[in-house]
């Protein structure tokens, strides 16, 4: 009887032992999960820094066509179903105007927002923002400096989470591009980035 007894309480402490240990593995697994979510938010952050920074550089360098990089709040590049070609002339093999440049500086950063560089064997983009839309608004200082004036360059994307809706009608400098065709849901993941700066043309 004592045998029997005691074999008893070992498959308890057996029972009890293997219980701990699912919820510390299930916590665990939640957790990774957690951070999992948390470093891909980031990363997506951090991606839509550096391409806004990344495009504000391309007008610096071409101040002649500033103004052709506007793109205007009622459409936006990014995040679309048929994607555009390149423009021609390709500006490396062979010289290109203020607005050529600019044409191209717009497609081949439409390709970096949807992550062209990397696809999935199944043709779709991989290494882009989420439902990415993006757009340019330049507002021209003076009538006779077609190049001189601010720009405000605006990337939002859809976040794996509900945040506070970072869209605010009737402000040109915080309105999301394209057209108010996101759900109320839609609405509550998007994320944001907006940088506006100045630009001269010191040939006008």
């Amino acid at each position: 009887m004592k045998n029997a007894a005691n074999r008893g309480m070992s498959l308890i402490e057996v029972m009890v032992a293997v219980f701990v240990l699912s919820v510390g593995l299930l916590g665990v697994a939640s957790l990774q999960g957690v951070a999992k979510k948390a470093n891909h938010q980031a990363y997506q952050r951090t991606l839509a820094t550096h391409l806004v920074d990344g495009i504000i550089e391309r007008i610096r360098a071409n101040p002649r066509g500033a103004g052709s990089y506007e793109t205007g709040k009622t459409s936006y590049l990014g995040g679309k179903a048929t994607k555009p070609t390149e423009p021609s002339p390709t500006c490396a093999a062979s010289s290109c105007t203020p607005a050529q440049l600019a044409a191209h500086d717009l497609w081949e950063w439409e390709r970096a927002i949807d992550g062209a560089a990397i696809t999935h064997t199944d043709g779709g983009d991989e290494g882009g923002l989420i439902s990415p839309r993006a757009c340019i608004v330049f507002l021209q200082k003076e009538v006779s400096k077609s190049n001189t004036g601010l720009i405000s360059v605006r990337l939002s994307w859809r976040g794996l989470a509900d945040t506070t809706d970072a869209i605010v009608p009737d402000d040109d400098f915080k309105d999301e591009c394209g057209p108010e065709n996101l759900t109320d849901d839609e609405k509550k993941r998007r994320r944001l980035a907006i940088v506006n700066t100045w630009v001269y043309d010191v040939t006008e």
